[in-house]
Protein backbone atom coordinates (compact mmCIF):
# COMPACT_ATOMS: atom_id res chain seq x y z
CA UNK A 1 0.00 0.00 0.00
CA UNK A 2 1.55 3.19 -0.83
CA UNK A 3 -0.58 5.21 1.39
CA UNK A 4 -3.00 6.80 -1.59
CA UNK A 5 -6.58 7.10 -0.07
CA UNK A 6 -7.30 5.48 -3.50
CA UNK A 7 -5.04 2.49 -2.69
CA UNK A 8 -7.56 1.40 0.00
CA UNK A 9 -10.41 -0.87 -0.82
CA UNK A 10 -13.96 0.23 0.92
CA UNK A 11 -14.83 -2.75 3.25
CA UNK A 12 -17.77 -3.65 3.18
CA UNK A 13 -20.56 -1.93 5.34
CA UNK A 14 -18.18 0.73 5.17
CA UNK A 15 -20.83 3.82 6.39
CA UNK A 16 -18.79 6.61 5.79
CA UNK A 17 -16.96 5.57 2.64
CA UNK A 18 -13.55 7.11 4.45
CA UNK A 19 -10.88 5.40 2.43
CA UNK A 20 -7.91 7.30 4.00
CA UNK A 21 -5.15 6.00 5.62
CA UNK A 22 -5.53 5.95 9.52
CA UNK A 23 -2.99 7.82 9.92
CA UNK A 24 -5.04 10.68 8.24
CA UNK A 25 -8.32 9.35 10.20
CA UNK A 26 -5.52 9.94 13.56
CA UNK A 27 -5.00 13.39 13.02
CA UNK A 28 -8.77 14.02 12.93
CA UNK A 29 -8.95 11.93 16.07
CA UNK A 30 -6.59 13.78 17.60
CA UNK A 31 -8.38 17.30 16.95
CA UNK A 32 -11.26 15.76 18.49
CA UNK A 33 -9.93 14.53 21.45
CA UNK A 34 -8.14 17.80 22.02
CA UNK A 35 -11.43 19.52 21.86
CA UNK A 36 -13.26 16.90 24.36
CA UNK A 37 -9.84 17.69 26.93
CA UNK A 38 -9.00 14.02 25.90
CA UNK A 39 -6.02 12.01 25.51
CA UNK A 40 -5.82 10.65 21.87
CA UNK A 41 -3.87 8.13 22.42
CA UNK A 42 -6.15 6.52 24.74
CA UNK A 43 -8.65 6.31 21.56
CA UNK A 44 -8.53 3.28 19.91
CA UNK A 45 -9.65 2.25 16.33
CA UNK A 46 -11.36 -0.85 16.39
CA UNK A 47 -12.03 -2.27 12.11
CA UNK A 48 -14.92 -4.48 12.39
CA UNK A 49 -13.63 -7.40 9.89
CA UNK A 50 -17.37 -8.87 9.24
CA UNK A 51 -16.91 -11.28 6.56
CA UNK A 52 -13.61 -9.78 5.54
CA UNK A 53 -11.31 -12.38 4.40
CA UNK A 54 -8.11 -12.58 6.53
CA UNK A 55 -5.88 -11.04 3.93
CA UNK A 56 -8.31 -7.62 4.30
CA UNK A 57 -7.92 -7.96 7.91
CA UNK A 58 -4.34 -8.45 7.74
CA UNK A 59 -3.99 -5.30 5.64
CA UNK A 60 -6.16 -3.21 7.86
CA UNK A 61 -3.96 -4.05 10.42
CA UNK A 62 -0.79 -3.25 8.77
CA UNK A 63 -2.34 -0.30 7.78
CA UNK A 64 -2.39 1.13 11.58
CA UNK A 65 -5.79 0.10 12.96
CA UNK A 66 -5.36 -0.90 16.65
CA UNK A 67 -7.80 -4.06 16.98
CA UNK A 68 -10.22 -6.03 14.83
CA UNK A 69 -13.75 -6.80 16.07
CA UNK A 70 -16.12 -9.70 14.50
CA UNK A 71 -19.61 -10.52 15.13
CA UNK A 72 -19.84 -14.09 15.03
CA UNK A 73 -17.44 -16.38 17.41
CA UNK A 74 -17.19 -18.74 14.34
CA UNK A 75 -15.62 -16.08 11.75
CA UNK A 76 -13.15 -15.10 14.28
CA UNK A 77 -12.21 -19.05 15.27
CA UNK A 78 -11.58 -19.18 11.85
CA UNK A 79 -9.80 -16.05 11.05
CA UNK A 80 -8.18 -14.97 13.80
CA UNK A 81 -5.01 -17.52 12.80
CA UNK A 82 -4.86 -16.59 9.68
CA UNK A 83 -4.42 -13.53 10.14
CA UNK A 84 -1.83 -13.85 12.65
CA UNK A 85 -0.23 -10.50 14.43
CA UNK A 86 -0.44 -9.19 18.22
CA UNK A 87 -3.42 -7.39 18.07
CA UNK A 88 -6.56 -7.39 20.25
CA UNK A 89 -9.85 -8.97 18.78
CA UNK A 90 -13.26 -7.27 20.43
CA UNK A 91 -16.57 -9.43 20.01
CA UNK A 92 -18.68 -6.90 18.61
CA UNK A 93 -22.28 -8.84 17.98
CA UNK A 94 -24.21 -10.63 20.29
CA UNK A 95 -23.27 -13.46 22.06
CA UNK A 96 -25.01 -16.61 23.24
CA UNK A 97 -24.46 -18.13 26.46
CA UNK A 98 -23.55 -21.80 25.06
CA UNK A 99 -20.72 -19.86 22.82
CA UNK A 100 -18.98 -18.36 25.69
CA UNK A 101 -16.40 -20.58 25.77
CA UNK A 102 -14.74 -19.98 22.73
CA UNK A 103 -15.56 -16.24 22.51
CA UNK A 104 -12.85 -16.36 25.68
CA UNK A 105 -10.72 -18.81 23.98
CA UNK A 106 -10.32 -16.15 20.22
CA UNK A 107 -11.19 -12.86 22.01
CA UNK A 108 -9.83 -10.37 24.03
CA UNK A 109 -12.56 -8.06 24.68
CA UNK A 110 -16.21 -8.97 24.84
CA UNK A 111 -18.25 -5.64 23.93
CA UNK A 112 -21.59 -7.13 24.06
CA UNK A 113 -22.61 -8.15 27.56
CA UNK A 114 -26.42 -7.60 27.64
CA UNK A 115 -27.44 -9.35 30.62
CA UNK A 116 -26.49 -11.13 34.15
CA UNK A 117 -26.71 -14.72 32.68
CA UNK A 118 -23.83 -13.86 30.34
CA UNK A 119 -21.74 -12.00 33.08
CA UNK A 120 -22.01 -14.87 35.31
CA UNK A 121 -21.27 -17.63 32.12
CA UNK A 122 -17.95 -15.65 31.73
CA UNK A 123 -17.24 -15.32 35.23
CA UNK A 124 -17.80 -19.11 35.67
CA UNK A 125 -15.89 -19.94 32.89
CA UNK A 126 -13.00 -17.84 33.90
CA UNK A 127 -12.79 -19.36 37.37
CA UNK A 128 -9.59 -20.93 38.74
CA UNK A 129 -7.90 -18.13 36.35
CA UNK A 130 -5.91 -15.39 36.29
CA UNK A 131 -6.96 -14.03 33.20
CA UNK A 132 -9.20 -10.88 33.29
CA UNK A 133 -11.56 -10.13 30.21
CA UNK A 134 -12.59 -6.56 29.71
CA UNK A 135 -16.07 -6.37 28.75
CA UNK A 136 -18.77 -3.63 28.04
CA UNK A 137 -21.89 -3.61 29.16
CA UNK A 138 -25.04 -2.65 26.94
CA UNK A 139 -27.39 -0.70 28.97
CA UNK A 140 -30.95 -0.77 27.23
CA UNK A 141 -31.27 3.02 28.35
CA UNK A 142 -34.71 2.96 26.79
CA UNK A 143 -36.39 0.30 28.64
CA UNK A 144 -37.62 -1.07 25.29
CA UNK A 145 -38.79 -4.95 25.25
CA UNK A 146 -37.56 -5.77 21.60
CA UNK A 147 -33.98 -4.53 22.77
CA UNK A 148 -31.35 -6.12 24.42
CA UNK A 149 -29.49 -4.80 27.29
CA UNK A 150 -29.38 -4.35 31.04
CA UNK A 151 -32.40 -2.21 32.36
CA UNK A 152 -30.46 0.97 33.37
CA UNK A 153 -30.22 0.63 37.05
CA UNK A 154 -30.75 3.76 39.45
CA UNK A 155 -28.44 5.17 40.61
CA UNK A 156 -25.87 3.56 37.84
CA UNK A 157 -23.09 1.58 39.51
CA UNK A 158 -19.77 3.03 39.48
CA UNK A 159 -17.63 1.41 37.00
CA UNK A 160 -15.34 -1.17 38.27
CA UNK A 161 -18.31 -2.20 40.72
CA UNK A 162 -20.76 -4.39 38.28
CA UNK A 163 -21.08 -6.52 37.28
CA UNK A 164 -19.63 -8.52 41.11
CA UNK A 165 -16.87 -10.25 39.43
CA UNK A 166 -13.42 -11.20 39.45
CA UNK A 167 -12.38 -12.04 36.28
CA UNK A 168 -14.29 -9.64 34.20
CA UNK A 169 -13.99 -6.04 33.86
CA UNK A 170 -17.04 -3.87 32.89
CA UNK A 171 -15.54 -0.08 31.58
CA UNK A 172 -17.48 2.88 31.64
CA UNK A 173 -15.97 4.06 28.55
Amino acid sequence: MDGRSSSLPRPQGCRDGDRRPPGRRRERIAAAAARAGRRADAIRIVAAAKTQPPGAVAEALAAGVDAIGENRVQEAVAARPAVGGSAPWHLIGPLQRNKARHALEVFDVIETVDRAELADRLETLLAGSSRVVPVFLEINVGGEAQKSGFRRPTPPPSPGTWPPAARISASSG
